[in-house]
């Protein structure tokens, strides 16, 4: 079984290429989550989502674990 884990992050909005070789699906994956972040976020400095997925339990359905991390987030509520 293969397991893929791809890191994508998005600083002062501009996508950074993954920082592990990974399949284009976790790539994919990680850039859409970062997308919708900053879509959802009022402010950032940085968003990162490391997607780790097996190829065979994707098609069942199945993506994690995901991890997310960032800085100097804000909500539309200021929280």
């Amino acid at each position: 079984t293969t397991t893929t884990t791809t890191t994508t992050a998005l600083n002062a909005g501009r996508i950074q290429p993954p920082s592990t070789a990974g399949g284009i699906t976790s790539n994919l994956i990680s850039q859409l989550a970062v997308i919708a972040l900053k879509l959802r976020l009022k402010d950032q400095t940085q968003v990162e989502c490391d997607v780790t997925m097996d190829p065979v339990q994707f098609l069942r359905g199945n993506v994690g674990p995901v991890t997310v991390k960032g800085r100097g987030w804000r909500s539309g509520l200021n929280l």
